[in-house]
């Protein structure tokens, strides 16, 4: 706003001194001319006479405004009409500067007005931050309970909650995964009787109580949909011997692994990516896993069926994508180079329009969690 300022007042202050003095300029030598024939040079009072008071009639009528003498001009009428027509011009440029200084004025006010509203601005903008942080600061934390579900009678030893939905239904399983549940309300359910060989893990439930996981086979776990009692495989691959469905969304769309990545729709099995896998579907569709990039794994994100590399953490050799939630927002975790002590250390990942953040140590699984 400075600098506006500054850029009008240069631009109406030259206006007003280049037409300062085009009109004395004009007057001055036009003038001269006129005179020229019937005048004493130097004589500018026109008394006859060369003297002081010629200098002073002079600075009094380039700075005073005083009028030209008639008396060369007596016995010349049509340079007496030149003269006064000069000085109409005259005055006609001191009108035009005087309209150009107030415009100067009305701009400066004008700016200094904006200026105003604009620090008026900025200090309600601040005021109203300082408010909204307070708010922030004065809601109640969330308390939470931790509950033990319970565990099936002849499995007591090991129980896993895999999954919960918006009512509150949760999915697991107990016995080193071959005793599958549910529990909802303060009840817990087996569900492994509606597996033909009894061996079932829970993995996921969306809202409409559409259940997902895998059941015990022959050669290995094969996937499967529960729709209350109803218990359907999922088609896997050709000559395929094993696969998992981990994750379904409220469209009834399924993901998980059998030969690699893979999607299920509508009864159709849909690959993503080989060798690897999927381990979470958003509402929108939007499926994370992990996918082989330069012999290493990386957290993967596909959507209508395009892969995106996730990357690590600086200094990660491999990252895993675990959730989604409907916002985009992934979780996960990212192994670190290793430290030859046996080990390499993970971090907890979260990815927010593609860029991994830091999440603390050990691991993240869900955004999802909800009170149960």
């Amino acid at each position: 706003m400075g600098r506006l300022f500054a850029l009008s007042s240069c631009r109406f202050t030259g206006m007003f001194f280049v037409a300062f003095v085009l009109a004395v300029s004009l007057s001055t030598r036009a003038r001269a001319e006129l005179v020229r024939e019937t005048l004493v040079p130097g004589d500018t009072n026109c008394d006859g006479q060369l003297d002081m008071s010629d200098a002073v009639f002079t600075l009094n009528y380039l700075f005073l405004g005083t009028t030209f003498p008639p008396c060369p001009f007596a016995d010349r009428p049509e340079l007496l009409a030149q003269v006064e027509s000069l000085e109409m011009s005259r005055a006609l440029l001191e009108h035009t500067i005087a309209g150009l200084q107030a415009e100067l004025d009305e701009a400066q006010l004008e700016i200094r007005a904006t200026g105003a509203l604009l620090v008026e601005t900025q200090t309600s903008l601040t005021e109203t931050q300082t408010l909204l942080e307070a708010c922030v600061q004065s809601l109640p934390k969330p308390a939470y309970t931790v509950r033990g579900l319970g565990f099936i009678a002849d499995a007591p030893k090991h129980s896993i909650a895999r999954a919960v939905n918006d009512v509150g239904q949760v999915v697991g399983y107990s016995g080193f995964g071959t005793k599958a549940y549910t529990w909802q309300a303060g009840t817990l359910t087996y569900i492994g009787h509606l597996a033909p060989s009894g061996g079932m893990q829970a993995m996921d439930i969306n809202n409409s109580g559409f259940l997902v996981g895998l059941i015990s086979g022959a050669l290995g776990p094969l996937p499967f949909v529960l729709e209350g009692d109803s218990l359907s495989p999922l088609p896997v691959s050709p000559g395929s011997n094993s696969g998992m469905a981990i994750a379904v969304n409220d469209l009834g769309q399924i993901v998980g692994g059998n030969d690699g990545a893979v999607l299920w729709s509508e009864g159709q099995r849909i690959p993503l990516a080989s060798g690897v896998m999927a381990n979470d579907i958003n509402t929108s569709g939007q499926v994370v896993g992990t996918a082989s990039v330069n012999s290493n794994h990386h957290a993967a994100f596909w959507q209508n069926g395009v892969f995106t590399d996730l990357g690590t953490l600086p200094g990660g050799q491999s990252s895993q994508a675990h959730s989604i939630n409907d916002a985009g927002e992934i979780v996960g975790t990212s192994a670190l180079n290793h430290t030859g002590s046996g080990t390499t250390p993970s971090r907890a990942v979260f990815w927010s329009y593609g860029v991994a953040r830091f999440a603390g140590a050990g691991r993240v699984h869900n955004l999802d969690v909800r009170a149960v």
